[in-house]
């Protein structure tokens, strides 16, 4: 069980205190409340520091994850250490120490604090690694589409909402409300997989090693469907598993997709003369959630036909 020993009398830290990146206290406040419902115990007014205290806490503990500041580098002299703070792996936030991970300002407080979070994950990871018996990190795989010819990026620059940038977002001091921030994130263009977290081709993928690289030929050039109102079509991330094919074929709503082609040409899409949304029917939205690759995706908002405002 992950346990926080939290020198000050609340969990979150110099995170109350920043100042270059000031945040909402109900926000620190919720992430700090959704922590705890996780089952994470914390230990506040808990003071920690010195290898004296590292040795009772892996006594206690498989490992250790130092993230106290820049502030408390001089409570660890026995760590090794840079010019900025804690030597640590890039990989996985090891410590010259082991079993002792460290990340945020500790390690180097010029980051700024998304980056500091991000190495807490990293820390964390690498600590879980070593307690289950993982050495090497699973590979990433990459979930966006790459470089596009001109031709894909205005496809997808099309699905993108054309509002302008939102002027507070380049002050780091501002916030943006949950409207502004909605709508400052659909002017992505949408190039990953919207499904990441779910998908279990990309998890199988990490499992086994798949190299997308490993062997050389062309590949489908990124392209769009965007004529359905409720979801949109990326041929490029079919892998013509069939699913949608059977999903309208058994519930007889709409024409159906089809297989066109054949061998390396094979795909999926709607027959010759039909639409995509005349090929789905009423089955789109379950055809969408039972895509493996995301090819077939849900809009985040439904697309505005000619007249909306």
């Amino acid at each position: 069980r992950a346990v926080l020993y939290e020198q000050e009398g609340r969990l979150g830290g110099r995170l109350w205190l920043e100042t270059p990146e000031p945040l909402e206290p109900e926000v620190l406040e919720g992430d700090v409340e959704r922590l705890l419902r996780l089952g994470v115990q914390a230990e506040c007014g808990a003071s920690v520091g010195g290898v004296a205290t590292l040795l009772e806490l892996l006594r206690k503990h498989d490992a250790a994850i130092i993230a106290c500041g820049s502030g408390s580098l001089g409570l660890f002299p026995d760590l090794q250490q840079g010019p900025k703070g804690l030597l640590v792996s890039r990989h996985d936030g090891a410590t010259s120490m082991p079993r002792v991970y460290a990340a945020g300002s500790i390690v180097d407080p010029s980051l700024p604090l998304v980056r500091r979070v991000a190495s807490g994950k990293r820390a964390a990871e690498g600590a879980h690694r070593e307690i289950v018996g993982h050495a090497e990190p699973n590979a990433a795989f990459s979930v966006h589409v790459g470089r596009m010819a001109a031709g894909s990026l205005q496809q997808y620059l099309a699905v993108a909402s054309p509002a302008c940038r939102n002027s507070k977002a380049n002050d780091p001091s501002a916030n943006l409300t949950a409207e502004e921030a909605r709508e400052e994130a659909l002017r992505c263009l949408r190039c990953a997989c919207p499904t990441t977290p779910a998908c279990r081709l990309r998890r199988l993928a990490i499992e086994y090693g798949a190299d997308p690289n490993r062997f050389d030929g062309a590949r489908r050039a990124p392209s769009i469907d965007d004529s359905h109102p409720e979801l949109v079509f990326e041929p490029g991330k079919c892998i013509s598993c069939g699913i949608c094919v059977r999903i309208v074929e058994q519930a007889r709503k709409g024409r159906g997709m089809a297989t066109l082609g054949r061998g390396f040409d094979l795909r999926i899409g709607p027959p010759l003369g039909a639409s995509l949304e005349d090929a789905l029917g009423d089955t789109a939205r379950r055809c969408a959630e039972a895509c493996p690759t995301s090819a077939l995706h849900l809009r985040p908002r439904p697309k505005q036909r000619h007249g909306d405002v």
